[in-house]
Parts: C-alpha cells; sequence; structure tokens
C-alpha cells in the first residue's frame, strides 16, 4: 500500500529531499528510544569515533554566523562538538560540500556524515577525498570513514541502513507513533533512491559517453554471435525502454538471452551486462530448467547470482558479467566469453 507521504507529498514538492531529513529529525527528537539507537547506530558506524551525549536533540537547516553554508541538520549534544549531517539522494555537491562544513567544524572538532542512498556512497566517497584533500590532511580508515586534520570524522552511511536500525529499535520497544512514521519516511527514500531525478553533469553530453553506451550494446552482440553453442537460428533481438537483448538457444536446449539492462545497472549492480537463462519450454524440444537448482550450481562454483526475476513474462536467472576496464574490444570480448562460458558449461 502506498503511504501519503511517499506518493503525494513527493508529487506535490520540490524539496522531497527537505521533507527526508527533516522527517528524520522529528522521529529522532519525539522518542528517547529513538536517540539511544541513532546514537548507537552512529557509535557503531565510526567505529567508536564519533560518540554522543545521552542527550541530544537534531535540529534541521543548520546555518552559522560565520558562514553561508547550511547543511541539512545538525546534532547537538552536551559536548562542544559540531557533529553535522548532509542528507542527500542523487544531487550533486555543492560549492560548500564538503569543504565549507569542515571549516565550520575546524576550531572545535567533530564530525561530517553524508546520509545517501547505498549504491552512492563509493562514488560520493571518491568525490569527497578529491575535495577534501585540496585543502585539508586526510587520513583514509576505510570504505566508509575519513579523518581530517585529526579532529574531524567523515563519514558515509546510507538511508535504507540507518532507516532499519530505527525500525528494529522501535519494533522491539513497542513504539507504535515511530513505526508509523518510519513507514511513512521509508516509502518516500525508496522512491526517491529508485525514482529520483539524477541531475546531468556536463561529462554525460561529451561523444565518448554516447559511444560508450553503443559499445555496450555492440559487446553483446559480439559475444551472442561468436559463441557457436547460442544457437540464435529464428531467434532475433529484443528492445525495451531501458534495454537489449538478444536471445538464444543454449546447446540448442535452454532458453536465454544476453542483456544489456540500465535498469538493473542502477538498482542491483555495478554492471550493464547479464547473462540470462528463462524457465521457457520451447515447442520444438527445448528442456525447462530447474532454476533454483541451477542457482545452487552456480553458487558452488563462485559465480554470482543476481536473481531470479520476472523479466519479458517469463521467469529468468540472471547473472552480471564484469566489463573489464581500460582494455580494448577482443581482450574485452575475450573476458566475456569466459564468463558465459564458465556458467553455460554448467548446462552441457
Amino acid at each position: 500500500m502506498k503511504s501519503i507521504l511517499s506518493d503525494v507529498v513527493s508529487r506535490y514538492s520540490r524539496h522531497t529531499e527537505n521533507i527526508c531529513s527533516d522527517s528524520l529529525a522529528l522521529v529522532i527528537n519525539e522518542s528517547l528510544v529513538m536517540q539511544d539507537s541513532f546514537r548507537n547506530y552512529i557509535n557503531g558506524r565510526t567505529n567508536g569515533m564519533v560518540h554522543l551525549s545521552d542527550t541530544i536533540e537534531v535540529v534541521t537547516q543548520a546555518t552559522s554566523k560565520n558562514d553561508t553554508a547550511i547543511p541539512d541538520l545538525q546534532v547537538i549534544d552536551k559536548s562542544d562538538k559540531v557533529h553535522l549531517i548532509e542528507a542527500k539522494f542523487w544531487a550533486g555537491l555543492t560549492e560548500h560540500q564538503p569543504n565549507g562544513y569542515i571549516n565550520r567544524i575546524a576550531s572545535k572538532g567533530g564530525s561530517l556524515a553524508f546520509l545517501v542512498p547505498e549504491r552512492r556512497i563509493n562514488s560520493l566517497r571518491a568525490e569527497l577525498k578529491i575535495r577534501i584533500s585540496a585543502l585539508y590532511t586526510l587520513i583514509d580508515i576505510d570504505n566508509q570513514l575519513l579523518l581530517v586534520n585529526d579532529n574531524i570524522v567523515i563519514y558515509l552511511i546510507s538511508w535504507n541502513d540507518l532507516i532499519d536500525q530505527l525500525w528494529t529499535s522501535a519494533t522491539h520497544n513497542n513504539e507504535q507513533e515511530s513505526i508509523f512514521n518510519l513507514y511513512q519516511l521509508r516509502g518516500l527514500i525508496q522512491k526517491l533512491d529508485s525514482e529520483g531525478f539524477i541531475p546531468f553533469e556536463s561529462e554525460l553530453f561529451t561523444p565518448m559517453a554516447g559511444k560508450q553506451r553503443d559499445q555496450l550494446i555492440d559487446l553483446v552482440d559480439a559475444v551472442v554471435d561468436g559463441l557457436d553453442y547460442l544457437d540464435t537460428k529464428k531467434l532475433s533481438y529484443g528492445v525495451s525502454k531501458y534495454s537489449y537483448q538478444r536471445y538464444f538457444k543454449i546447446y540448442g536446449k535452454y532458453g536465454g538471452y544476453m542483456l544489456y539492462s540500465s535498469e538493473l545497472w542502477m538498482k542491483h549492480q555495478e554492471t550493464p551486462l547479464f547473462f540470462c537463462i528463462m524457465a521457457k519450454e520451447w515447442s520444438d524440444g527445448g528442456v525447462l530448467p530447474d532454476l533454483n537448482e541451477l542457482k545452487e550450481m552456480l553458487n558452488h562454483q563462485n559465480i554470482g547470482v543476481l536473481g531470479i526475476l520476472d523479466i519479458n513474462s517469463y521467469p529468468a536467472m540472471v547473472i552480471p558479467l564484469r566489463v573489464p576496464v581500460g582494455m580494448d574490444k577482443e581482450y574485452s570480448i575475450d573476458i566475456l566469453n569466459n564468463q558465459v562460458s564458465s556458467i553455460t558449461s554448467l548446462l552441457k
């Protein structure tokens, strides 16, 4: 069931990111259980480097007399330290982020968190490192934790991870009002995560970007056409809004296709190419595979499986394919061929 916050408010508001951060502040401030859960979550995610005191308050749109930066949230506790949180989905960093915030924290020490979708953490971390290292001394601690000038902790956390933590605490403590508010907030977060508009960047419109998208589709054709055990006779290709498929029979009996999908690329994996085995019975003697049994076989061979998904009206085993970086076309085709062969060898 759709929630009012996720479905109605998101359609009429241009400031849905602010709605999320303001809603989070309300959930935390209105419950001692939520404050404890939030404090424990931050302590755990920063390996104890950010230790908030027992009494906290989360304020929104935290302005300062000394600068023009406006972080989304600030956690006020009994210490003199400054703890800021920038809540984002897909919007890019502004000129103040993160160095304007770091400058505000610098004199007293404290922390700066970026609350973002899980899929954005790695790329945002890389961008933050470049911006911070231009002005400050930076120590790289782990995948989600940085230390600046020995007194400022920079860390990245995901919306879903934080909400799951709060939800678990609210459920265990029978906090019905918190559960209701978190249900609304979770729905809006999921909508923004999957459907939010990602602002365009100039790099997208270079000729190289368009060419490389076409090259990915060319790789699909090159692999399918180059492997003789993938029978494409009387089978064509498919095109949908966000994908391109080349259909074939594997060893003449199992139905399958190789897939380029920008939708799966965005939602599930750091790759746009997938090998798919269909649960479809062919009229001319094909075999209907047991996808669950096949999934176990693939996992046993350390071949990652995205899952069994309903694509093109038929359930299909979807297996991500690694696209090599920095290699020429022939080498890229060889790498993909080897991955496909390791999968199809289990079907002989």
